[in-house]
């Protein structure tokens, strides 16, 4: 799938499966979000991800 095809098809998903992704998974989607555009990377960031039910619910 090429770029312009995975914006002009993208989805919003509002129900989940309750499924976990592997370790994999989850890195990659770290790695994309790293790849997201800044304002010339002048903001700090960072990524937190929970793996824990319940930690999760603790947070929220």
């Amino acid at each position: 799938m090429d770029a312009l095809e995975a914006i002009m098809t993208r989805q919003s998903i509002r129900s989940y499966t309750g499924e976990g992704i592997s370790r994999q998974m989850l890195r990659q989607i770290v790695s994309a979000g790293m790849q997201a555009p800044s304002a010339h990377a002048c903001a700090s960031w960072r990524f937190l991800t929970i793996t824990d039910r319940e930690t999760m619910r603790g947070i929220i």
